[in-house]
């Protein structure tokens, strides 16, 4: 009697042991952070492993918890960022990532030049070899937008129509940024004259959101503070003369958080007005400031705008 109970014992723990194998964990967790060349993290990149999709936070960090175990697709991007894919196998452990997504190489335009800012350069695009808006990560607010040549360069080019009007691309790099320096060639081409560019701005479905405009208006070249969508009128910096149509000006403008000042050169040559100091209420940066703007509205009795942008670069730290 006593054998066949010691059999029945050793049975039962065979079987518990097999139940036990049979029950343990079938899924695991893949954790990872999406970086840059530097290792700074890249926030709000996607990232799809399988058929399963998320965002980066802030930090660049994701998470994917309570998947079966296998092997799956992993991949990443972020814009301006060349895309990863690679396999990735999920076991009972967690996986551990890390994600180095690479800059897509600036396009023919963008090589160093003497009297370039001592920062990194973050963004650069001269439409040359661009087709459509998005296939280089531009993005339309409203209105119409498109890539046109003429004077022997490639422009994006917007429309009033009737309305305010904007397009945008994200420079993730702009966020909470210490110093920016944005230069553009913009121009002009119809009986209107309110063309802006905006930066580092932080809203895609409002024209302006928080923000500062570099506008060409009624009477000059403005430099002019947003918040929540709304100028600050006392904000404004008007540089005289008005430009006119057909107009071509490279405009340069500098802005450093830390010393409060603001910069511009307009034909490569300073208005008398600036270097201009920030009251410190004007200051802007924040996780959420990563894109940059273009804008077109009506010019009032003179009627609506259309204008143009190319060799557009930015640098940032």
């Amino acid at each position: 009697m006593r054998s066949r109970k010691t059999l029945l014992s050793a049975l039962s723990i065979v079987l518990a042991v097999l139940v036990a194998a049979c029950g343990g964990p079938r899924v695991g967790d893949v954790h990872g952070r999406i970086v840059d060349e530097a290792g700074r993290g890249l926030a709000g990149a996607t990232v799809r492993l399988g058929s399963t999709a998320t965002a980066a936070d802030g930090e660049g960090n994701f998470s994917f918890v309570g998947v079966e175990l296998g092997t799956y697709e992993l991949e990443a991007r972020a814009p301006g960022r060349a895309p990863y894919v690679a396999a990735v196998t999920v076991g009972s452990r967690p996986t551990q990532l890390e994600v180095v997504l690479e800059r897509i190489p600036f396009p023919p335009g963008c090589e160093p030049r003497e009297g370039d800012p001592e920062l990194p350069l973050v963004y650069c695009q001269t439409f040359a070899q661009a087709e459509s808006l998005e296939e280089i990560g531009w993005h339309v607010g409203s209105g119409e937008w498109r890539i046109v040549e003429a004077a022997g360069k490639r422009w994006i080019e917007g429309a009033s129509d009737g309305g305010q009007r904007w397009a945008y691309v994200e420079i993730p790099e702009l966020a909470d940024a210490r110093r920016i320096v944005v230069e553009f060639t913009g121009t002009y081409v119809s009986a209107g004259n309110t063309w802006a560019l905006q930066f580092p701005a932080d809203t895609p479905e409002q024209a302006h959101g928080s923000t500062f405009m570099v506008l060409s208006a009624w009477d000059g070249v403005y430099f002019r503070r947003y918040h929540e969508n709304l100028a600050l009128a006392e904000s404004t910096i008007i540089s005289p003369p008005k430009l006119m149509t057909d107009e071509v000006v490279p405009l340069r403008i500098s802005y450093d958080s830390e010393t409060r000042e603001a910069d511009m050169l307009r034909n490569g040559q300073r208005p008398f007005e600036y270097p201009v100091r920030l009251p410190e209420a004007y200051l802007l940066a924040g996780s959420d400031q990563t894109l940059l703007k273009l804008y077109v509205n009506v010019g009032g009795a003179a009627g609506d705008t259309v204008a143009r942008w190319t060799d557009i670069r930015v640098w940032a730290e």
